[in-house]
């Protein structure tokens, strides 16, 4: 039963693949060398091409890529095939915008070999990784080096994050200083209204009635001084 099911199911693979034409092998074989064979089969689903992911990946490793002119400005990047354990190195053509090799690891070494493969190289996009630096400086030290746009971004967005922190950090330490400033300058309200003890009342009063009594007397010797002449 075994050996009749994979017949069987070997007959219907040959079948399947006769009946498509080359035009729709070579359809299913660029959506596989553009976006993936889960994503191929998505949108040749959608667009009524029928082929599954594996077939779409079958084709592809059975694909023999057309001669390709010698790269001149490249990208390094790395990639994971398992994650913060080990790393590859994913070597792509700018101009093209095609991956053109996939290196093992991400060596000094392996990268700098690669390189000087590949003398036509003049310009060469990497992140801030010191290893490719280093393996472009030893494979290929005619190219100039320079930051990818991705992480050219992101260290700018995070140098404008620490300007924009301490910026607010310098405001509000100066606005805290002319809060201080202020209150030291104006007066206190006890300063303002001037409330008087009841002894202070009290001599107040005392000193007002004397003046009264003083400016009495004189008005009585002025109005006497009067009468006599």
């Amino acid at each position: 039963m075994c050996k009749r099911s994979s017949l069987n199911g070997f007959q219907s693979f040959v079948t399947l693949t006769r009946s498509r034409t080359k035009r729709l092998q070579k359809a299913l074989c660029e959506l596989g060398l553009k976006i993936g064979g889960q994503a191929g089969a998505d949108v040749g689903s959608e667009l009524g091409i029928s082929g599954s992911r594996d077939t779409i990946l079958r084709l592809v490793r059975q694909s023999h890529p057309s001669a390709q002119s010698a790269p001149h400005v490249i990208g390094l990047d790395d990639w994971a095939r398992r994650r913060r354990l080990r790393y590859g190195t994913l070597i792509c053509d700018l101009e093209l915008g095609l991956p053109i090799d996939l290196l093992p690891d991400r060596s000094v070494k392996t990268v700098s070999t690669w390189l000087l493969k590949h003398p036509s190289i003049k310009v060469v996009s990497r992140d801030g990784s010191s290893e490719y630096a280093s393996a472009i400086q030893k494979g290929a030290p005619q190219a100039v080096q320079v930051r990818d746009r991705w992480h050219l971004v992101k260290n700018l967005a995070a140098c404008v994050s620490v300007q924009l922190t301490q910026s607010l950090t310098q405001l509000r330490r100066a606005e805290q200083a002319e809060a201080k400033t202020l209150d030291g300058q104006q007066p206190s309200p006890e300063r303002q209204s001037h409330p008087r003890t009841r002894g202070s009342e009290t001599s107040t009063t005392r000193s007002s009635s004397r003046a009264n009594s003083s400016l009495r007397a004189d008005d009585s010797t002025a109005t006497a001084r009067d009468e006599k002449h």
